[in-house]
């Protein structure tokens, strides 16, 4: 049998425990009035400032770094096409967004591309997708870290709105545990929809908005140092849930959170294929994900024709070695 279980300890969690704990004190007339709603504004003022500062930071890096990162490497890669296939408008056509792709294989040439400066060679080389070896993991470790949290929104949905069951008063949404704990065993149509509406449907829009957008941006990064450290720079926005638990909430709140338990989604969990392989099921749907953007999805270089990687070649060998210029 499995016992109940603790809330993460970020911010959603706090704002979860203050609305249950809260809400369960003001119906059964326990604290003070003030200083219990006091807790409950602060709670949720905080959550509603996480999702606000990150749909800012997003929106900002949307417009000032990731557009202009995707403007710059189809003109790096729109000057690679129309040199490589012999700078005749003949030989090429333009995207939509207008920028050159060749028109038929027979026009390419690699000896074109000593006819590039050696800062576009050095650009071109550069192009995401010219090394899918680097490429390919750094996605996935970046949309692993995004289905991680996916899963942990998922998992606080079935618990707290499908499993726990609904209740017509507050007054009978928690019972004593051991010790300070307390265990959340049933919540009101009103909470539930309001723990929704702050917990789960914002955090999973924004998970997966980041997502496409954090994939856009590393496959526009022309290079390879840059590439790894955008990387990382993306994870400060899912963080930040967890920055803010740190160095804003109080400590009676968040041992009120460490705390406060959630019954599981299912009572027994016996041994079985499900129970220890289907968790492994989100390493296949994020290797199909960063597969089909990478060749399929991605819009960064529509019609991107796979001609790089074999032209630099040489040329990255050379630039590794130390020989180049």
């Amino acid at each position: 049998d499995r016992e109940p279980e603790n809330l993460d300890e970020d911010v959603y969690g706090a704002g979860i425990t203050a609305l249950v704990r809260d809400s369960y004190s003001l119906i059964a007339g326990k604290g003070d009035l003030m200083l219990r709603v006091s807790r409950l504004a602060s709670s949720f003022l905080l959550m509603i400032f996480v999702v606000s500062l990150q749909i800012w930071v997003i929106s900002q890096m949307q417009t000032l770094v990731c557009g202009r990162a995707v403007a710059e490497i189809r003109k790096i890669y729109g000057r690679y096409e129309f040199i490589m296939y012999g700078a005749d408008l003949n030989h090429v056509y333009l995207t939509p967004n207008g920028f050159p792709r060749g028109l038929d294989q027979k026009y390419f040439d690699p000896a074109n591309f000593d006819n590039l400066t050696q800062d576009e060679q050095d650009l071109a080389c550069a192009i995401p997708f010219s090394q899918p070896k680097l490429l390919l993991p750094i996605l996935f470790i970046w949309t692993l870290t995004i289905v991680a949290d996916l899963r942990r929104c998922g998992d606080l949905f079935v618990r707290l709105i499908l499993s726990t069951p609904t209740i017509t008063s507050m007054q009978d949404a928690v019972v004593e545990g051991e010790g300070e704990s307390q265990v959340i065993v049933g919540l009101t149509k009103p909470v539930k929809a309001a723990l929704a509406a702050t917990c789960i449907i914002p955090r999973w829009v924004i998970d997966v908005y980041l997502l496409w957008l954090g994939c856009r941006w590393l496959a526009a990064t022309p290079s390879f140092s840059d590439l790894l450290l955008n990387s990382v720079a993306l994870e400060f926005i899912v963080l930040l849930k967890d920055a803010l638990y740190t160095g804003v909430v109080p400590d009676r709140n968040k041992r009120a959170t460490q705390n406060t338990l959630v019954q599981p989604w299912q009572k027994t969990e016996p041994a079985n294929y499900r129970v220890f392989l289907s968790s492994f099921l989100l390493m296949a749907v994020t290797c199909a994900w960063v597969l089909w953007y990478v060749y399929r999805f991605q819009m960064v270089l529509p019609d991107y024709k796979w001609d790089v990687a074999a032209t630099c070649k040489a040329y990255v060998a050379k630039v590794s070695s130390g020989k180049a210029r």
